[in-house]
């Protein structure tokens, strides 16, 4: 549990009559589990089509283009054997692809910061 959760399992305990302590503790448990999952998951497919859409402009008219984006998205290790020009571009697709991955995960915490900032807190 991380130092946010924690502080938040506390605060629910501290401020709720005891009845309400399970179905707190249980909302708080999911929206957390929910939350990671659709982030890690949107993350994901950011990085993916990013990381696509980046090889296909980078080989556009390298010989078997759609075979090397293929291996490259799926198989790391592809990417550290290739050598030379094909080796930088698959690199650089992969920084980039995950910059706008980064910065969705930004956006994310930046708009869960602005929903704290303006809740208001009331006693059940």
């Amino acid at each position: 549990m991380g130092l946010a959760e924690g502080s938040l399992f506390i605060s629910l305990n501290a401020g709720l009559e005891t009845r309400y302590h399970a179905i707190a503790i249980a909302g708080l448990l999911l929206s957390g589990s929910i939350g990671f999952t659709v982030g890690v998951s949107t993350s994901s497919v950011v990085l993916t089509a990013t990381l696509r859409k980046l090889l296909h402009s980078s080989l556009k008219g390298v010989e078997g283009a759609q075979k090397i984006i293929d291996r490259t998205i799926s198989d790391i290790s592809y990417v550290m054997a290739l050598k030379g020009r094909l080796h930088e571009l698959t690199v650089h697709a992969y920084i980039m692809s995950l910059e706008y991955s980064h910065a969705l995960s930004l956006a994310f915490a930046t708009a869960a910061l602005a929903i704290c900032l303006f809740l208001v807190e009331r006693k059940l």
